[in-house]
């Protein structure tokens, strides 16, 4: 499979759009550093239907357990299979466990104690929160869990943009030029721009300085095609 390219270059230094459709918004995400070696991806819109695909792809062996707050605490932890995910609602707060029907003591909320939900040597791979409809969050010590989960939620999302079967794949490897732990003010912005000869995806880094307009202030170009993989591409 061809790579993608992962050129970097300023935003405002390249050429303008010309001809096809405008610039289309595909979604924002952000990789954190959350210490300790916990790492978290932010990724908006994202639903259940997208996570269930992303542990279908992981498998990771072991179970999901639904630690989903009732009345301000979690209650009881209630195995659940991959098949359930994309039926329920948000709010939903998932963990995984390498020891099926191992009790699980838990904070009130994922987000309040992600170091809690995935303490260092207890193999679970990964936690799941959804707040609302659109914004979730991943947590995951292991940087290749967190990567598959970025694949997956960024082909999915651009799937949607386009006729079926015409989205081009992404390579899981070269998603590791937007692995980088970005600052808590930051996050990442993700374009599709469909023209005549070649589609674009733009990967923008922004970030916000206090009450103001989120600033551009750098941006990573993958060049490909309907029912072609994505290619390397131009350097400005």
């Amino acid at each position: 499979m061809e790579t993608v390219s992962t050129t970097s270059r300023r935003a405002g230094n390249g050429p303008s759009h010309r001809g096809g459709l405008a610039p289309e918004p595909v979604g924002y995400f952000g990789i954190y550093d959350e210490g300790e070696g916990l790492l978290s991806l932010y990724a908006t819109p994202i639903d259940t239907g997208t996570f269930a695909l992303a542990m279908r792809e992981l498998a990771p062996k072991g179970a999901l357990l639904d630690v989903t707050p009732k009345w301000g605490a979690c209650e009881e932890a209630t195995e659940i299979g991959v098949a359930r995910i994309a039926e329920m609602n948000a709010p939903l707060e998932l963990l995984h466990t390498p020891t099926p029907g191992a009790f699980v003591s838990q904070p009130p909320t994922l987000m309040a104690a992600p170091h809690h939900a995935l303490p260092e040597g207890s193999g679970r791979a990964l936690a799941f929160s959804l707040q609302d409809v659109d914004h979730g969050v991943l947590y995951s010590r292991d940087r290749n869990v967190v990567r598959s989960v970025l694949g997956t939620w960024l082909a999915r999302t651009i799937e949607r943009l386009v006729p079926r079967g015409e989205a081009p794949p992404i390579p899981q490897g070269t998603l590791d030029s937007v692995l980088s732990p970005l600052p808590p003010q930051a996050c990442r912005r993700v374009r599709l721009d469909r023209r005549p000869r070649v589609w674009c995806l733009d990967v923008s880094v922004m970030v916000s300085h206090n009450a103001g307009q989120p600033e551009v202030v750098d941006e990573l170009r993958w060049v490909g095609g309907p029912n072609r993989s994505w290619r390397a591409g131009w350097t400005w």
